[in-house]
């Protein structure tokens, strides 16, 4: 596998999801069919969240590692089915949430698992099944794992064995939140699950989840809590134990605003609930809102297919690509990090080709918490479609205090474009600086724990922050109209590409590095963590993704230099130590083999055979060199012994947690300093060997019987890595053990050495070590990514062909410039570049330029970042007939430079694509009565207050310090917003429902918002606007005298004023805003589509929204105005939110920490960041540099020091 492997005894099992739900196809234009995979899915609210939210046709494939979570959501699912007549949502919400539960619900769950066992006998049983159609299984594995878990959930257990189980459980649950403290966690989940409404969120939410760890249900009566006297299956696995997270809570997974903000009394769904007591309104409205979940499901069931695969993520993603590439159903991998069974995709829609083996969709959840981003990426990426709409999630939380810069440039492991450009992702709001979602509520937790304690450590551990990055295919990749070039590959000079990727490998293993560990203690303090996440194997996988994707003169000269720099690293002898490690996963993942690889089958150079010479005839040495025909990498398979591992099942699991394990290879002791090679990329499981064929051949197999009881079993525990045969030809003097990794200072707690050695023997064990050519139950090596880059476009109908050409800075590795080369090849271009035509360049969007040859179309240049604007050069070989556009390479602070590229819609594929605003359902939105509460409007104002940073929001308040003109811009779209929704509520100012823009240098109305509610978009946790917007100036509106008349001086208007810039940007963001809860479908003829251009302009008093959406209003929707039946035909809906700002580059606002250093936008902390480009270490790797001056700020280079200067010397004392 390629994450390190760990003692998984003391994983948790987590049967519920601890954050709100998501929706899953919010970027995916209305009525177009999604293919989702869900990568570590857990429960199932994210699925139900967004079926209820969105109807279109839906194919999902959910991967979890944990059999209970897929048994138990294939369970509800099916109980839903048959819930015919909608009348179970109660007893479903016990099924699946109660953790104790009545007798009738323990009979439910029986009666079903037994149903589903019958059901499950085989894979055609199941697919005969009234459930097959719609509840599918990626592999016949995965239906005998969910099969036993059923049967263990349908078996009638002793009560009291039961209880007695359940207890146990319950018992290191509470253990382990005693020790941690779980307050802070109870605050974060269920915090985040009310925004926005979450100022009277703490104690109430403190109390609930009390009550449910408990009572071990949500409902508040005696009689209910009486009676759920029975453990909950569902919560257990088997007869195994099970560690169930410690701080799990229904509510956590639901929506809960509106048990804090009013909804209409005559709202169907929640009105009836607020006249209830808020802790019972709190659990109603979860409860609710579940069931709307259930309803939809059923409602769209038709719509909805579900596919499940219990087992690794990184080995499923492997194999979906690996079939979609080949056609074969499985790339040889293991199907579980704790397995040795294949992974084989053996369904009948595999079989068959009509299973999705790319997606629209991919989410990740939190798996970089547990698998190391950089590894996901590699491995999900090449599974994303080439589609504008198409998206990649992620989510993690941060460690040590990182800033949430900080925390993208480690999860990258380096510079955020250099590595976004090799994996062929694009993270919109990094770029834009513009996000959906407010970061600004997880400050007033903050604020509201650092008020509760003053303890350091826990405010330590509560500064852990959360970020969900939002992954896009770069618009390079994606196909588009007219003259534009779609690829890809990128062309990179050998030596420059090996010193990017040196500086991967260098940040990826930064933990190895000693000098540096000794100079930092906050990566000391976090070391381990990449070691938790990555090995060799790791790096490996990534230079297999990017041999894929790159063009280079000479790959193996690009490997050779690579290898030439890491066998050079000054301070890391666990280089030494692991390269071997490196050397073989080179070469099994077909990136590089090393000279000693590629000449092993020579007698004059390979080993094996110098020392079979040696042998005297009709002798045999007994071992493997007797071996004919040895492969230069082989398989060792450990046999630890039972007793050996009383260490992991005796000590208290809290010292020990999940620590990393690996193999060591020590040559013979007679050597004065027998050198040890780790093997990290070991493959972990418990069973007993048997063997095939005749050892020291390549016949010779082993096969183990895998005892699925685990660590509560008796077997012992066998471990398979590949290392090269080299070491293992003086096979009874060297040695193999199995070690833990760290922890050096518990050593003598645990009872072992400081080598942290559990096993070790000699290679010549033939019953404890076993060498094959193959791991266990494989007959190949495992298949990452083929080498296979997209071909460019036809340049006969391009009329010319494109190269795209990365150059790399020699001392950081950071990808500066891009050079779009032209290579004409139309007979006609070529004569107008012969004879002079003038070449010239534009842009066209932060990373596109456009090159036009005379007055013919122009070419379009697509980048995978951005590009500095007005930092273009331009090269034209007329007789050669080539043109070549060398482009700088920005940083995400450049986004000051692109101030009105907020919310981009690009038309692609055909469609209009909203790339960084988030689709929604507004008839999903629940409408908050702002008539109703009068704390409503402290609520809406502190929202409001969350969309400028610290930064913007330190400038809007002091007039004596100067923004950008970007920031100037971005800063008052923002007040004009938030003062549209005060308006409308009536916050402070007087309450109006009809706004309108008017330029404020000139007195010109330009638009009209008749807004008709305010409502929660559920999604996002924000607020919205539910309003008709129009145009002022266009022909019709204007020929409308009545209302023209009355316009200027309407007492039905409340009058926004803006100038010239942000009316620009305001006619930039409103056909997002439109689109992005469009219900009607643009005509053929539309504007949008004919002209290419959306918005159709950004000048004065002309036409910028194109018509196909006017007076398209739902029943529901109107407005008191006497003029609105004539106005609507003229209007079109949209959705206003408040816009807010991406973490990356700034913080969130503080009031106790609104001071001049946050001025400077790129300090984000100043005594630990570069204050121009935020690193947190030189390029060389050593420590930032003080200001000689002031001393108080820091700089990685004199570079950064002369481009932050301008900022810095007003401060600088």
């Amino acid at each position: 596998m390629l994450t390190p492997a760990k003692i998984n005894i003391n994983s948790f099992f987590y049967p519920i999801g601890i954050t709100p739900a998501v929706s899953l196809t919010q970027s995916i234009p209305p009525n177009e069919a999604a293919d989702v995979l869900l990568l570590g899915c857990g429960d199932v609210r994210n699925i139900l969240f967004t079926r209820h939210i969105d109807d279109r046709k839906m194919d999902i494939t959910c991967c979890d590692t944990q059999k209970g979570v897929i048994a138990r959501n294939i369970l509800l699912l099916s109980l839903a089915i048959d819930d015919e007549e909608n009348r179970n949502y109660g007893r479903l919400w016990d099924v699946y949430y109660h953790i104790y539960i009545d007798q009738t619900v323990l009979d439910l769950i029986r009666s079903q698992a037994n149903k589903l066992y019958d059901l499950s006998a085989t894979m055609g049983t199941w697919q005969q099944s009234k459930y097959g159609s719609r509840l599918s299984f990626c592999d016949s594995a995965t239906l005998l794992t969910a099969r036993k878990v059923w049967s263990f959930y349908g078996t009638e257990k002793s009560d009291v064995a039961m209880k007695r189980q359940m207890a146990s459980a319950l018992e290191r649950a509470n253990y382990v939140r005693g020790h941690f403290g779980s307050n802070e966690w109870i605050y974060a989940a269920g915090f985040r699950s009310t925004i926005p409404a979450e100022y009277e969120l703490l104690q109430d939410m403190s109390t609930l989840h009390e009550n449910y760890w408990k009572y071990g249900i949500n409902d508040s009566s005696a009689d209910a809590r009486a009676s759920a006297n029975h453990p909950n299956p569902t919560f257990l696995v088997g007869e195994e134990k099970v560690n169930i997270y410690y701080n799990i809570d229904p509510l956590f997974g639901f929506h809960l605003a509106t048990a804090y903000m009013p909804t209409p009394p005559d709202d169907p769904e929640f009105g009836k609930l607020g006249k209830l007591p808020r802790l019972e309104r709190i659990v109603a409205v979860a409860r609710q809102e579940f069931s709307q979940w259930m309803v939809s499901y059923r409602k769209y069931l038709s719509d909805t297919t579900i596919r499940f695969f219990i087992g690794d993520p990184v080995a499923l993603a492997y194999t979906l690509y690996h079939k979609r590439v080949t056609t074969t159903n499985t790339a040889h991998w293991y199907r579980d990090r704790y397995s040795l069974q294949q992974l084989v995709l053996d369904a009948l829609d595999y079989t068959s080709d009509t299973a999705p083996l790319d997606f629209d969709v991919i989410d990740t959840g939190n798996l970089c918490d547990y698998l190391g981003s950089l590894t996901l990426l590699t491995a999900t990426s090449p599974l994303l479609r080439n589609r504008s709409s198409s998206v990649l999630f992620t989510e993690a939380v941060s460690k040590y205090g990182e800033t949430y810069h900080e925390m993208l440039r480690n999860k990258l492991c380096g510079h955020v474009p250099t590595l976004t450009t090799l994996l062929s992702l694009f993270p919109v709001e990094y770029w834009t600086n513009t996000s959906s979602i407010s970061l600004g509520d997880d400050n007033i937790l903050k604020v509201s724990l650092d008020a509760e304690s003053n303890n350091g450590t826990k405010n330590a551990q509560r500064q852990q922050i959360l970020l969900r990055t939002c992954w896009k295919r770069p618009l390079y990749m994606v196909p588009s109209l007219g003259s534009s070039f779609e690829s890809t590959s990128i062309k990179f000079d050998a030596s420059q590409l090996a010193r990017a990727l040196y500086r991967v490998y260098v940040h990826m293993f930064q933990n190895e590095d000693y000098a540096q560990i000794f100079q930092s203690p906050d990566l000391a303090a976090s070391g381990s963590l990449s070691l938790e996440w990555y090995h060799r194997a790791s790096f490996a996988a990534f230079l297999r993704l990017v041999q894929s994707k790159v063009v280079v003169c000479d790959w193996d000269t690009a490997m050779h230099d690579l290898l030439t720099l890491i066998e050079n690293k000054p301070n890391t002898p666990a280089n030494v130590d692991r390269i071997h490690e490196f050397y073989t996963y080179l070469h099994i993942l077909g990136v590089y083999s090393i000279d000693a690889f590629k000449s092993w089958y020579s007698s004059e150079e390979c080993l094996a055979h110098s020392l079979k010479r040696l042998t005297p005839t009709g002798e045999n040495w007994g071992d493997l060199r007797d071996w004919e025909n040895i492969p230069p990498v082989v398989c060792v398979t450990l046999k630890i012994p039972r007793e050996k591992l009383k260490l992991f099942t005796t000590i208290d699991g809290l010292k020990i947690e999940t620590p990393v394990v690996y193999c060591v290879i020590k040559g013979s002791r007679s050597e004065t300093s027998p050198t040890e090679h780790m093997f990290n990329a070991c493959q972990l499981a418990f069973g007993d060997i048997s063997t095939e064929g005749k050892r020291h051949t390549q016949s010779f197999r082993v096969l183990v019987a895998e005892d699925d009881a685990g660590w509560n079993g008796s077997s012992p525990l066998i471990s398979a890595f590949y290392l090269p045969a080299s070491l293992l030809l003086q096979p009874g003097e060297t040695r193999v053990s199995f070690r833990i990794w760290g922890m050096v200072e518990t050593a003598p707690n645990l009872g072992i050495g400081t080598d942290m050695k559990i096993y070790e023997t000699t290679l010549g064990n033939a019953d404890g070590v076993y060498i094959t050519q193959h791991a266990p139950h494989q007959t190949r090596f495992p298949v990452a990514i083929y080498a296979t880059p997209t071909i460019p476009p036809d340049s006969v109908t391009a009329g010319a062909s494109v190269t795209l050409s990365a150059g790399v800075d020699k001392e950081t590795g950071h990808i500066i410039t891009f050079n779009g080369r032209l290579d004409i090849t139309s007979n006609r271009l070529k004569r107008a570049l012969n004879r002079g035509c003038n070449v010239s360049t534009s842009a066209v969007s932060p990373s596109a330029i456009a090159i036009r040859l005379g007055q013919t179309t122009p070419f379009i240049l697509s980048f995978p970042v951005f590009i500095l604007a007005g930092k273009r050069k331009l090269v034209v070989a007329r007789r050669s007939c080539w043109v070549e556009a060398v482009v700088q390479v920005a940083d995400g602070w450049e986004w000051m430079q692109y101030p009105l590229y907020m919310y981009p819609i690009h038309h692609r594929e055909g469609k209009l694509i909203n790339w960084n605003m988030p689709y929604l359902n507004l008839l999903k939105c629940p409408v908050i009565d702002t008539a109703q509460d009068k704390d409503l409007q402290h609520l809406i104002m502190c929202h409001l207050a969350n969309s400028l940073s610290a930064r913007e929001f330190v400038l809007e308040e002091q007039d004596a310090l100067r923004l950008s003109a970007g920031e100037r811009i971005r800063v008052l779209f923002k007040k004009s917003i938030n003062l549209m929704f005060s308006h409308f509520h009536g916050s402070e100012i007087k309450k109006n429902h009809v706004l309108g823009l008017r330029n404020a240098g000139i007195g010109v109305p330009q638009m009209l918002t008749l807004v008709n509610n305010l409502r929660i978009n559920l999604a996002d946790r924000t607020l919205l606007l539910d309003c008709a917007v129009v145009p002022l100036f266009t022909e019709e509106i204007c020929g409308f005298e009545d209302f023209s008349r009355r316009l200027k001086y309407n007492p039905y208007i409340t009058w926004v004023e803006v100038d010239d810039e942000e009316l620009q940007l305001w006619r930039r963001t409103l056909p997002a805003y439109v689109e992005r809860c469009r219900t009607w479908t643009h005509h053929p003829d539309c504007a949008y589509m004919i002209t290419g251009r959306i918005p159709l302009t950004i000048a004065d008093n002309e036409p910028f929204l194109c018509k196909c959406g006017n007076g398209q209003f739902s029943p529901g929707f109107k407005i008191d105005i006497p003029d609105w039946e004539a106005v609507k035909k003229y209007a079109v809906r949209a959705a206003i939110s408040p816009s807010f700002w991406a973490p990356f580059f700034d913080e969130v606002f503080n009031p106790d920490e609104s001071k001049p250093n946050f001025t400077n936008a790129r300090v984000v902390s100043p005594t630990r960041e570069c204050a121009s480009c935020g690193r947190i270490r030189r390029e060389d790797g050593g420590q930032l540099l003080n200001c000689g001056r002031c001393m108080k700020v820091k700089y990685c280079s004199r570079g950064c020091q002369r481009t932050d200067w301008k900022l810095h010397k007003a401060d600088c004392k």
